[in-house]
């Protein structure tokens, strides 16, 4: 081995590995000189053990977020399979309950269905708000984002929606189809648009910051 090797580990661990007959001083330096990229990665790996302890695995028990709302899962065996959502649990029922990769894509295929019902929803209620500026209903694309919340194209009329506000409330849903909304009327975040979003919803400030926990809006 001729030069000094350093790796973060994705459990943040920090792997040295130096050529034999080198001093621990010079090896020390070498740490202290990379402290900048060490910091980065081990906020990296921080960061995604952060998301993969928060994406849940649909076991009995399991706890996620819908509207809002904690949910517990509550796993059946039955031949008729099915997912239902009753109250604050989520039923799922399978032939199979150790078919984990079958019971994950039942149960995120009905969460996925029902985060799209209820933006859906939420632009038909907004939408009449600007119908009067001559807005046709836009067609809505649902995708999943990892910064934003919404994204507007005035020139397709067309809305585009993350579809992990399905685990926020109803009310911050509604905020960020109304901002879209307002983007077809004021392309940019000026000082007219803020005032566009006040009109429509003096609330808005409160709803945006419920939402704005984890993403940038």
């Amino acid at each position: 081995m001729k030069n000094i090797n350093l790796r973060v580990r994705a459990d943040g661990s920090i792997y040295v590995s130096a050529p034999f007959g080198m001093s621990a001083e010079r090896a020390d330096a070498f740490v202290c000189c990379k402290s900048k990229l060490i910091f980065k990665h081990l906020k990296n790996a921080e960061e995604r053990n952060v998301r993969n302890r928060s994406v849940p695995k649909y076991e009995h028990g399991d706890h996620f977020k819908l509207l809002g709302k904690e949910i517990t899962i509550c796993l059946q065996e039955g031949e008729c399979e099915s997912v239902c959502l009753e109250g604050d649990r989520l039923r799922v029922v399978r032939k199979d309950k150790e078919d984990h990769a079958g019971r994950k894509k039942a149960v995120s295929e009905y969460l996925d269905r029902l985060a799209r019902e209820t933006l859906t929803e939420a632009v038909l209620r907004i939408w009449p708000l600007f119908k009067p500026f001559g807005i046709g209903l836009p067609q809505i694309r649902f995708r999943a984002m990892k910064t934003r919340w919404g994204s507007c194209t005035p020139q397709r009329n067309s809305i585009s929606l993350n579809t992990m506000l399905g685990e926020k409330p109803v009310s911050c849903v509604e905020y960020v189809v109304l901002h879209e909304f307002c983007h077809f009327l004021q392309p940019n975040h000026s000082r007219a648009f803020y005032q566009l979003v006040e009109q429509f919803m003096p609330d808005w400030k409160e709803r945006r910051r419920l939402l704005n926990d984890s993403l940038q809006d």
